[in-house]
């Protein structure tokens, strides 16, 4: 029995369920999470050349994904190991884990991924990323990535309106820290700032130019379709910088131009993501800037907020018609 879609992600990410949700019932969809391995779900992995199995048990039976006709690579979590395990063991066990799922995603031979394993990997790094935007025609302001305090300062005395954003996660700390989940967003640098400069050596710190906006987009593209959404917020408040910061903000649907529209297809062609949610910047003369790609993005709540979008309709209608084209051939 051959399986139409792996699908890899956790238990509690709504974006895959609610795709799945919307899948022909008869697909045979093989459901991965994360978070339930090895606890509940169970891999085994057999690597023998071309002829290397996997096979994958949940709470279905157990499946053989060594060539499903599309896997769905939507995103990593962190494992959930069995409870009672002694906090000795638990680092051990979590990388012993990590390991056999990152073999999983490289043996497997699929017919199409959404995205591949390895290039999600790739394609997640900021610095690549921006340089094969730049390849692709999207403009963007410049970026300094550094720990040393002296390039920090060099680089704001030649570029004075700049701002410092994280450059993997936005989450500080979480729930189990003493101060509990703090979240740090794109902030401009005040001349205050400057004093604490020092701290840059602490970690890699990705400091750029400011852009002059005058709203943002969100731009969630799904094979060679772009489902644009501008999103305006209070320019006056402090989320003026980083929409996520928002309480409330205004959306509306958007559309590109053809040329944005091609370029940002050239990037993703490029980094070989057939999904991504992009955030690009629309200025006062209307210039378009780009900040990132993240290819496991959220678009589930422009869903709710925009009537008619329908972009989970458009992703399952996208993994119905890969899965339909793979089994023909």
């Amino acid at each position: 029995m051959k399986v139409d879609l792996l699908a890899v992600g956790t238990s509690v990410d709504p974006h895959l369920s609610a795709v799945l949700d919307q899948l022909p019932p008869d697909a045979i969809v093989v459901r991965l999470n994360i978070d339930e391995y090895p606890k509940r779900h169970k891999i085994t992995l057999i690597p023998d050349g071309m002829s290397s199995r996997a096979l994958v048990s949940n709470d279905d039976g157990e499946f053989d994904v060594s060539n499903p006709a599309v896997v769905w690579f939507r995103r990593l979590g962190q494992p959930g190991l069995p409870e009672g395990l002694s906090p000795d063991y638990q680092r051990f066990c979590l990388g012993e884990a990590e390991q056999a799922l990152e073999g999983l995603l490289s043996l497997i031979q699929p017919g199409a991924w959404i995205n591949d394993y390895w290039s999600c990997r790739r394609a997640a790094n900021k610095p690549y990323q921006y340089s094969r935007a730049q390849e692709a025609g999207l403009p963007f302001s410049p970026v300094l990535v550094t720990n040393d305090p002296r390039a920090a300062r060099q680089w704001l005395a030649e570029h004075p309106q700049s701002v410092i954003k994280s450059l993997f996660s936005p989450v500080v700390t979480s729930e189990e820290s003493t101060a509990g989940k703090t979240m740090v967003f794109t902030h401009v640098i005040a001349p205050g700032d400057c004093q604490y400069l020092d701290d840059v050596s602490t970690t890699a710190c990705q400091f750029q130019t400011e852009i002059p906006k005058a709203f943002e987009l969100r731009v969630t593209s799904i094979g060679s379709s772009h489902f644009a959404v501008r999103i305006d917020v209070d320019q006056d408040s402090e989320a003026r910088s980083d929409w996520r910061a928002a309480r409330a903000c205004g959306y509306e649907r958007y559309d590109l131009s053809p040329e944005v529209a091609q370029r940002l297809s050239t990037l993703l062609e490029d980094l070989n993501l057939q999904f991504a949610a992009s955030d690009l910047i629309v200025t006062p003369s209307g210039e378009v800037f780009f900040l990132e790609a993240n290819p496991h993005g959220a678009w589930l709540w422009l869903d709710y907020e925009i009537p008619g979008l329908n972009i989970t309709r458009a992703f399952a209608d996208f993994i119905e018609t890969l899965i339909g084209n793979v089994n023909a051939g």
